[in-house]
């Protein structure tokens, strides 16, 4: 729902009492901040950097077109295309100004050239995805760059025609803010996490202007182009620092300090110049919910206003801009736009006067200075414009329609029918789609989890953040808040899990028994289970899966085999496996071996065998792949090749084949087809992050459904990988398949040996190629096995000529044998 600040309140704000004292959230902000920093760096730590990040993404995709031919697959972008998600900033072109450029936080580059009627992405086959800010050269329109979560800079020189894709710091990452100098055309500021850098050449060499800081803004001085202003929260005691670089020589800068506040982690600090009158500068500190201003381009500062409102998510005022043509003329933007006409004297905010119908949680704000009076602000609801930016009340038009950019956490695709799925969104609510993707119908804030009951589809749950869990029982209409029986949380809709317990601020932790639809089961720092469709709920535990503050479940998982196996993750890293057996509770931590994990986001467990588990998480940059277990948690086996160095979000057997598993990371939809010994990725498919997958099987087809974070709801009835993927045993072709004597006896053995991990059928056939019996169907080790022939079978047998053959994903091997 909120900017990056939420990774750090996730684990703070959902296990805080609901009216803690403020020395307990100070310690416990403390503690989650220096967690947040963990995971924040961890990519460093793991010597992985942007420059190596892309590396890696790069051969991600070499590999998987080395190894797959392309699949027949088509993709239905559902949308919605009623509403669009968050957007992290829009550029228009001068010598068109109806042609604009856009960039969608998980959604890539998108391209108007009407106005914003209509937009096209530009970007889906990019390496991310994940965009965070635009500019667009002063001098010419041909020359556009965006920036990245990672810290790649992808630019264009002909108006988008192609893109190089850049790293300006090696050990950079999260790009704030790119500014170009007013006369030269491809030079350039990059604002970023780690340091503030300088193009001349539109990209191909680069100077490091300052280092180590969380620079948030830059630009050139409109009273002398050969300096610079920069707002950054600097060095690791954490100081807000504005800073003025004179030119020192023609190619160095020595940086003056204008102004050092104390600030905390995320104390954003940012600067904005009046084009026209540039001695005037204002400046937001975000810790202290002030804007302050300067007359004489940064000597000296006064306090405008005190702000009215304290935003807890944002941190205060996080955008700034001032109009280019009027020093009085202010826009802030946090959770809602505020504005002053007199320099900061007063301020304006709420829905009649200055948001007047635009969506909440502001991420950018624009004045085109080359248009007169236009104004934009993007947030999580997409791209808004007023053509009268001093009006009263502003009047806004948007331009979300057709930007197929919505943040899914979570989908679920009818039971019964084809056409239509619920998806839960970044602070789009629940949507629903039902066979028109530009009427698609919104409800609530923020949606997390998505579970139809597939016994009787009226039934539908969903939560609200922090655990605030709701159940319609007559399809898709405005929940009731009632309490359920035995769950801590209040009536309120809005209202999360109460204290003692504590609860993920993403939800996530529910599921329903694949087998029986009354039994569902809840997480917290506790388990909770219902059989009775959620009316009331029991403990099934009375000690608590965790004391930890911070730590509490993700996922929850019920063996298909047998519903009194339940699978349960934790955002530490921990996985239990419980047995609830005729109210009785067998718990068991089986984390041992499960390293370099924070949080837990997906279990799938085989319909076969509740011991055959894969897991993923979220173990930062440097992500080690898929863990696997045959023996219900007693040994684990790690899986990652051809998966991307990211974050797994969602992992997922086939509904057909169990050889078929579905993985969504940070950067793609990915797929098994040798249970997980090597990944491909999806044909035909963007590289945006997902985070949700579900599958249903209707008529012996595959309906797939996809919940991205950033390019919507997509969806296919065909899928088709354009041919089996070779194994990595396969590849090598080193399988080799012997018997110990031809003459079948007592003594007899099968022998195979594999070069690598891979699954593998031994079927005995007659002369004529009839099966008489499977000997062996499951995941074989590397190297050497043995399957003797057993006395048993030998009885069974006439006298003739028999086959065994060994079958991995797509080669057989046969041997010949005789029974006297």
């Amino acid at each position: 729902m909120k900017t990056k600040l939420y990774l750090l309140i996730l684990a703070l704000f959902s296990a805080l009492p609901l009216f803690a004292q403020e020395e307990d959230g100070e310690k416990e902000q403390e503690t989650a901040r220096k967690k947040f920093e963990e995971f924040h760096n961890a990519w460093r730590d793991n010597n992985l950097n942007a420059v190596d990040m892309y590396k890696e993404l790069q051969q991600t995709n070499v590999h998987s077109k080395s190894l797959n031919k392309k699949g027949s697959t088509t993709w239905q972008y559902l949308g919605p295309m009623n509403q669009s998600g968050r957007m992290m900033g829009v550029v228009v072109t001068k010598t068109n100004t109806k042609i604009w450029y856009a960039v969608a936080d998980g959604g890539g580059i998108w391209r108007t050239t009407d106005g914003g009627v209509f937009w096209a992405p530009i970007t889906d086959t990019f390496p991310s995805l994940r965009m965070s800010t635009i500019g667009i050269s002063n001098v010419t329109d041909k020359i556009i760059v965006a920036g990245t979560h990672e810290g790649f800079l992808y630019i264009t020189k002909d108006s988008a025609l192609s893109w190089k894709i850049i790293t300006p710091c090696k050990s950079c990452s999260y790009v704030n803010a790119i500014s170009f100098h007013p006369t030269e055309a491809g030079r350039f500021l990059v604002a970023m996490e780690g340091g503030l850098y300088e193009t001349r050449d539109t990209g191909k060499t680069w100077a490091q202007l300052m280092g180590t800081g969380r620079f948030y803004s830059a630009f050139y001085d409109y009273s002398n182009t050969d300096d610079i202003f920069a707002a950054a929260n600097y060095g690791t005691s954490y100081y807000g620092l504005l800073v003025k670089l004179k030119k020192k020589t023609s190619t160095t800068y020595t940086p003056s300090q204008l102004l050092k506040v104390k600030t905390s982690y995320w104390g954003t600090i940012k600067i904005d110049q009046c084009a026209t009158k540039p001695g005037v500068l204002y400046a937001l500190l975000a810790d202290s919910q002030a804007v302050i201003k300067s007359a004489d381009t940064g000597k000296t500062w006064v306090a405008c206003a005190t702000k009215p409102y304290r935003d807890s998510y944002h941190k205060g005022m996080d955008y700034l801009a001032v109009s280019p043509d009027n020093s009085n003329t202010v826009f802030t933007g946090t959770t809602w736009m505020f504005r002053t006409l007199d320099g900061g004297k007063t301020w304006e905010t709420g829905d009649t006067i200055i948001n007047n119908g635009v969506h909440v949680d502001v991420h950018c704000l624009y004045f085109p200075k080359h248009i007169k009076n236009k104004f934009f602000g993007c947030n999580d609801g997409g791209i808004y414009s007023t053509s009268a930016y001093r009006g009263n009340p502003l009047k806004w038009t948007y331009h979300g329609n057709n930007i197929q950019t919505l943040q899914i956490y979570n989908c679920a695709l009818h039971p019964q029918t084809d056409d239509t799925v619920i998806v839960g969104t970044q602070d789009n609510g629940y949507d629903k789609y039902h066979g028109a993707d530009d009427a698609w119908k919104v409800v609530g804030g923020d949606g997390f989890c998505t579970i139809y009951d597939y016994d009787d589809p009226a039934y539908f749950y969903h939560e609200y953040c922090s655990g605030n869990l709701h159940r319609a029982s007559n399809g898709f209409t405005w929940w009731s808040a009632k309490k359920m029986n035995g769950l801590p949380t209040t009536k309120g809709f809005y209202d999360g899990v109460t204290t003692p317990d504590k609860v993920d601020w993403y939800g996530q932790g529910i599921t329903i028994s694949p087998k029986e639809a009354n039994v569902l089961y809840f997480g917290t720092n506790f388990l909770y289970k219902t059989t009775d469709k959620a009316d009331n709920w029991d403990k099934i535990d009375t000690n608590a899966l965790s004391t930890n503050t911070n730590d509490f479940v993700t996922k929850i998982a019920v063996a298909p085999s047998d519903s009194s196996i339940v699978y349960v993750g934790m955002t530490y890293g921990n996985m239990y496996r419980i047995k609830d057996s005729s109210g009785v509770v067998k718990k068991k931590n089986i984390s041992k071996g499960l390293t370099s994990y924070n949080r837990w986001r997906g279990i799938a467990i085989s319909d076969s065998s509740a011991n055959t588990v894969f897991i993923c998480g979220d173990g930062g940059w440097a992500n080690k792949g898929i863990y696997r277990t045959l023996d219900g948690g007693k040994t684990w086996k790690v899986f990652a090749t051809g998966l991307p160095k990211a974050a797994v979000n969602v992992i997922m057997f086939d509904k057909i084949d169990e050889k078929i598993l579905f993985a969504g990371t940070t950067y793609g939809l990915f797929y098994s087809k040798n249970r997980g010994v090597l990944w491909e990725k999806m044909p035909n498919f963007p590289n945006v992050e997902v985070w949700d997958i579900d599958i249903k099987i209707r008529n012996g087809k595959r309906s797939i459904l996809v919940g991205t974070y950033g390019r919507g709801a997509i969806y296919s009835n065909d899928f088709d990988t354009g041919g089996t993927i070779t194994s990595i045993a396969e590849i090598n072709k080193n399988i080799e398949l012997k018997i110990t004597s031809t003459l079948l006896s007592e003594s007899s053995k099968i022998l195979l040996n594999l070069p690598q991990e891979t699954h593998v059928k031994i079927k005995l056939l007659d002369a004529n190629g009839k099966l008489i019996l499977t000997l062996h169907n499951g995941i074989i080790l590397g190297g050497n096995a043995t399957f003797p022939i057993s006395s048993a079978l030998l009885a069974q047998l006439s006298a003739g000529v028999y086959l065994i053959t060994a079958e991995t994903t797509n080669a057989t091997a046969t041997i010949k044998c005789i029974k006297q």
